[in-house]
């Protein structure tokens, strides 16, 4: 629930141009924006603790009572604040804000009091529709992102519950990487309906972010040698989701190519990247380069996956230096700014991974040092010939 938050939080900054662009009354609007939030944060944990402390003495209708009548009150000041007085609409945005979350834990918790014998993952799916819903209407992007991610929750939920089999947790990152390029190809590619309600950047700004987590580990050889998940895959609902994933990313990506003829430069290479990534997880997981149980050498001394690992790591670097060349034509410094923290990360965990040999990660990290000198002559060459 933290981590939601907090990522809600910090994706309300991000859709804000940078500082240093804001007026005077921009900034202050923005710190603004950003307390309400803050504050709505605070309050919501200590309203949290002080029920939590007395939640099994209070008699279970009141404390349906107690929820219903929380989650209303929050909206109604909020709608009040934004929407009908206009007064105060950080503060308004703070409370809806904040309802949303109680109204997502009142799902949770209403089904706990009366042992509800429902599918455990539906909690998120409805906190989700929930949110999206509400974040729609207010025209909220912290709110979209919420939603976005107990989505995700409701996803990685179903997988957790279709079987305890250990492999199933390989398909993770999959899950991970497919939704991630979904979210950046739809958000992009419909931003001209999407932007006005505030979906757009969301979407894209979380859709980057898993695509990324859900790269990096397939990147070890690690994640390729235990992950055999003929077993996993066998489940239908799994099998559903995981095709469900694939086909709204490749549909997402053909979306996003579409702008090539629009106001996008950079749509078709962005479209032909997550094309190439999804098509490349989804063979990686049907397919897997080192089979269970397989030796070489002797019978203890385990095969080792190679090819997949150099190939996600080439996806990896790929959309990482991609997101700096898109920002910067594009004018948009947080994908600048994502890109250049992922090779920073991916840099890092190169210097420390154990499964390559010290000569081999110094081989990669100067061919990677020298592809992004070149990249930085090119565009000083760009911005001399400009100037």
């Amino acid at each position: 629930m933290v981590v939601v938050l907090v990522l809600g939080l910090v994706g309300s900054a991000m859709a804000a141009p940078t500082i240093g662009r804001l007026t005077g009354d921009e900034r202050r609007a923005r710190l603004a924006h950003m307390l309400g939030i803050l504050g709505g944060l605070v309050a919501g944990f200590g309203v949290i603790l002080f029920f939590a402390a007395n939640w099994s003495d209070i008699p279970r209708p009141l404390r349906v009572l107690l929820l219903l009548s929380g989650v209303v009150a929050f909206f109604a000041v909020g709608f009040v604040l934004r929407e009908v007085r206009g007064t105060h609409p950080n503060i308004g945005h703070a409370f809806i804000f904040l309802g949303t979350i109680l109204f997502g834990a009142s799902v949770f918790l209403v089904g706990q009091m009366y042992h509800v014998n429902a599918h455990d993952p539906l909690g998120f799916l409805f906190w989700a529709l929930g949110a999206l819903a509400m974040a729609a209407v207010v025209r909220s992007g912290p709110i979209a992102a919420l939603g976005l991610l107990s989505f995700f929750a409701f996803l990685v939920h179903e997988l957790v519950d279709a079987s305890v089999e250990y492999d199933q947790f390989a398909l993770i990152p999959a899950f991970m990487a497919f939704y991630g390029a979904s979210l950046y190809s739809l958000g992009t590619g419909l931003e001209r309906w999407l932007a006005p309600i505030r979906f757009s950047r969301p979407m894209r700004m979380l859709g980057y972010a898993f695509l990324v987590a859900g790269l990096l580990p397939l990147t070890f050889r690690d994640a390729h040698d235990f992950a055999n998940v003929d077993q996993a895959l066998d489940i239908n609902r799994v099998a559903v989701i995981l095709g469900g994933l694939a086909a709204t990313a490749v549909i997402g990506a053909c979306v996003l190519a579409i702008q090539r003829w629009r106001d996008r430069l950079t749509a078709l290479p962005e479209a032909i990247v997550l094309l190439g990534v999804v098509v490349l997880t989804l063979v990686a997981m049907l397919s897997p380069e080192v089979s269970e149980g397989a030796f070489v050498g002797g019978p203890n001394e385990p095969d080792r996956a190679t090819v997949y690992p150099i190939l996600f790591n080439v996806a990896l670097a790929v959309v990482a230096f991609g997101a700096i060349v898109v920002g910067i034509l594009m004018d948009e410094v947080w994908l600048a700014n994502a890109g250049a923290i992922t090779v920073g990360i991916d840099v890092l965990a190169r210097f420390f991974a154990p499964d390559w040999s010290m000569l081999e990660r110094g081989v990669v990290m100067m061919l990677v040092g020298a592809a992004v000198l070149v990249l930085a002559a090119a565009f000083e060459r760009r911005r001399l010939r400009t100037a």
